[in-house]
């Protein structure tokens, strides 16, 4: 048997572990001698306290308290410190007390006595993560309700050992910001769809649209933009193909669908813009801009004023805009004059190019007119020995190493072979 235990069955009733027992004791002492000496040495803190409280010399009995209040391990501590009259003192018990004390109900009772409203916060935030067992009802129930500190929320969100106190504090949450970090980055799949649903602003829906990794989300956070800056945003900046889909086809800007029309760098999005887009001046803009056959084809469709499909095939630099536009002129001398340019152009430099298969449904008289050169073009192509210096202008199929031996299946011999009647009739 310890001292203690000796000390409790043979000494004095308040040195009792029986806390009636040793309350009833102090409270029958008068003699301040032996109510300072209950005060320094009963087992229980309890029984301190009483004892301390009858003391004249309110001096010593401070001592007593603050004592007590230092001890962390104490069922008292916060009741010995709320006696202090030094409130200096008094607030530098209560810090330790939510720092250190073992009962995270004693904890939080003495954060909220803090006077130091920012520091408190913080010994709010780390009890809330930290409180792992539901039973103790004070602090669970109320540790949430302490916390205003919008950082401290979200740090609480995403740490908290206890499930339930994570979605507690997202529903304190406000700050979109660290909403849409809870929503990305949450390991908790509950907490990173309960913070998703409470995001409205555009611009934190896109950052959601763009970096988030559910599926899911991705759909929904597009689904909620109607920004046309922000779904913008989303098409420039995503690298998910479905996510900038689903964002140019909610653009109704016609700006900012012609800036896509030219400049996204996927086809598939160009082709989509170019579908949404009516105002005839953008439509103009795309169609003298725009590198891609079906591209061209699909902004010139859309385009009905004879005198812009005319000013267009003067002015772009587009050869296959060029070919579209003359397909849908009613001038066909314009139309003809217009292809005659394209067949120069392209045997002028050199290019291999299906356009003559377009240009002899517009313009057959063009072809003719050309033939020489074409079939020279498919039949006296330019090469050497070397391989190093060889010139595939025309998409030779190679039958050796060395190049020399060859097939002629250039653009004018693939030609020749598909409509040698028609154009020499």
């Amino acid at each position: 048997m310890g001292l203690f235990g000796i000390y409790g069955l043979f000494g004095p009733a308040w040195a009792s572990k029986n806390e009636s027992k040793a309350l009833r004791a102090i409270e029958k002492l008068t003699d301040q001698t032996k109510i300072a000496r209950a005060a320094r040495e009963a087992y229980l803190d309890d029984a301190r306290i009483a004892a301390a409280e009858k003391l004249t010399d309110k001096e010593l009995a401070q001592k007593m308290f603050a004592n007590i209040a230092e001890n962390r391990f104490s069922d008292a501590n916060l009741r010995a410190a709320e006696k202090l009259t030094d409130k200096i003192l008094a607030q530098k018990m209560f810090t330790n007390i939510a720092k250190e004390a073992w009962n995270f109900n004693y904890r939080l009772k003495a954060a909220e006595k803090m006077t130091d409203k920012a520091l408190a916060q913080k010994m709010f935030a780390d009890i809330a993560v930290n409180l792992v067992r539901e039973y103790y009802t004070y602090a669970y129930n109320n540790v949430i309700n302490n916390l205003t500190d919008q950082r401290f929320l979200a740090d609480v969100a995403m740490n908290a050992k206890l499930d339930e106190i994570c979605k507690m504090a997202v529903e304190k949450l406000t700050n979109q910001k660290l909403l849409a970090d809870i929503a990305i980055n949450s390991k908790n799949g509950e907490v990173r769809k309960l913070a998703f649903e409470k995001i409205t602003d555009q611009g934190t829906l896109a950052d959601i649209a763009i970096n988030a990794k559910e599926s899911s989300m991705l759909n929904t956070a597009i689904e909620k933009l109607t920004n046309q800056s922000m779904l913008a945003f989303v098409v420039k900046n995503s690298e998910n193909w479905e996510v900038c889909k689903a964002a140019v086809e909610k653009l109704t800007d016609q700006g900012t669908l012609a800036f896509f029309a030219i400049n996204a760098k996927e086809s598939k999005i160009r082709k989509i813009a170019i579908e949404k887009l009516t105002d005839q001046n953008m439509l103009v803009s795309v169609a003298k801009h725009a590198e891609d056959q079906e591209e061209c084809k699909a902004a010139v469709e859309k385009l009905t004023d004879q005198s812009i499909l005319a000013d267009i095939a003067k002015n772009t630099r587009s050869i296959y805009t060029k070919v579209e536009v003359a397909r849908k002129l009613k001038d066909k001398n314009l139309a003809q004059i217009i292809c005659d340019e394209i067949v120069e152009y392209l045997i002028i430099n050199d290019k291999s190019h299906d356009l003559f298969f377009d240009i002899l449904k517009i313009a057959p008289n063009v072809i003719k007119s050309h033939w020489g050169s074409i079939t020279y073009w498919a039949n006296d192509h330019g090469h050497t020995d070397s391989p190093i210096t060889h010139r595939d202008n025309y998409s030779c199929w190679h039958t050796d190493e060395t190049q020399n031996k060859h097939d002629d299946r250039g653009l004018g011999q693939k030609f020749l072979d598909r409509f040698p009647p028609r154009v020499k009739n």
